[in-house]
């Protein structure tokens, strides 16, 4: 379950990261792009979430695990028992609005910025 778990913080310091990657090179004024962009990005992964969560999952997990551990039967693993998949669409629904308050405070912060240098 620890690396579960691990995965998530990583997966949610990538996308922050990834915000601070495309505001390099752009001024507080113009981050306002960058802060739109990711927030479309994760628009389109939540709707992919929403929609389908299992095909999600799997395109997820193919995309991280090299090997097939990850797929559980629910028989003989008890996480399988214990975090159903309304668990795991609620932690990803958690982290994708985590990033969008991320990302809208990033783009509002620019957006300030832009309209004092107007001033």
């Amino acid at each position: 379950m620890q690396d579960v778990r691990n995965l998530y913080y990583i997966q949610l310091i990538i996308w922050m990261l990834s915000i601070f990657v495309l505001c390099l090179g752009y001024t507080p004024e113009n981050m306002i792009i960058p802060s739109v962009s990711v927030l479309a990005s994760l628009c389109v992964l939540l709707v992919f979430i929403l929609i389908d969560f299992e095909s999600f999952w799997m395109f997820f997990h193919k995309l991280i695990f090299t090997n097939d551990l990850w797929l559980m039967d629910s028989r003989t693993d008890k996480i399988v028992r214990v975090f159903d998949q309304d668990f795991f669409i609620k932690l990803n629904l958690i982290i994708s609005i985590s990033i969008s308050i991320f990302s809208l405070i990033i783009g509002g912060i620019s957006w300030i910025a832009k309209t004092k240098t107007k001033i």
